[in-house]
């Protein structure tokens, strides 16, 4: 066939003896795939005048990238999984034949824990650092059964779910009888993942009657919160504070005032 050639059309071999025949092989102008031919050998020995050898060349070709795989998920959710094989092509392998693949690189460890990602044969599951929202690329090596490679790359895309804000410190407030109102910077108590503390609003629930607390004043936008006392009160009173982050998350929280 025109993908082999003998080196050599013709010779002697002494008795008993052997001789070695170099076969090329040209495939410039083949598909991948499987080639088969068969050669033969004519001789004067009575016994042997011909023999038929079999030949099979296999044309191979580096594994293919199919597009640019993207896994989409909310924060803070279960790992993503894919499976390469929808990532990776080759169509150099035969039946059977698995490609095998690594992971090289993540461009942004913050959002992917590398720790926690698992590889195992064709299944990539990416785990997610918590809270964490954004972009991120893994990049990935699939390597074929005869040393042949690719490498190629699954974009990760987390968008953000909204936290609650939640509370940083104790809420609580030690004031004594007859001291006058009670002042207190609400931002210094709450936080927020996706917001900065600045970004935070307050209002104000219902406080419960017989309150020995006098009318509460609200800055919302500010969280500047004035709480008035009653003439001799004392103990422990509660005034119900709702907090806000830019995406409408709220809590309610009592600030917990001891007199």
């Amino acid at each position: 066939p025109g993908w082999a050639n003998l080196a050599e059309s013709g010779g002697q071999v002494p008795a008993a003896g052997q001789a070695a025949l170099g076969l090329d092989f040209n495939t410039d102008r083949l598909q991948v795939g499987t080639e088969r031919a068969t050669l033969r050998f004519f001789s004067n020995d009575p016994d042997a005048a011909r023999i038929e050898v079999p030949v099979r060349l296999r044309v191979n070709a580096r594994p293919s990238a199919i597009g640019f795989p993207q896994l989409a998920g909310l924060g803070d959710s279960e790992p993503l999984v894919i499976d390469l094989d929808t990532a990776f092509g080759d169509d150099g392998r035969a039946d059977g034949e698995e490609l095998i693949y690594e992971l090289l690189t993540i461009t942004d460890p913050s959002l992917i824990d590398r720790t926690a990602t698992t590889l195992v044969g064709n299944e990539l599951s990416v785990a997610l650092v918590p809270d964490a929202f954004g972009q991120a690329n893994i990049s990935l090596r699939a390597t074929d059964p005869q040393g042949l490679s690719r490498v190629g790359a699954v974009r990760v895309r987390i968008e953000p779910v909204n936290d609650l804000p939640e509370v940083a410190r104790p809420f609580v407030v030690s004031v004594e009888e007859d001291s006058g109102p009670v002042f207190v910077l609400l931002r210094e108590f709450f936080s927020d993942v996706e917001d900065p503390n600045v970004a935070l609003t307050f209002g104000l629930g219902t406080l419960l009657p017989g309150s020995a607390l006098g009318p509460p004043f609200l800055d919302g936008v500010n969280g500047q919160l004035m709480v008035g006392l009653l003439p001799d009160a004392n103990g422990v009173e509660f005034v119900p504070v709702r907090v806000f982050d830019l995406d409408g998350g709220m809590i309610e929280v009592d600030l917990r005032v001891e007199i």
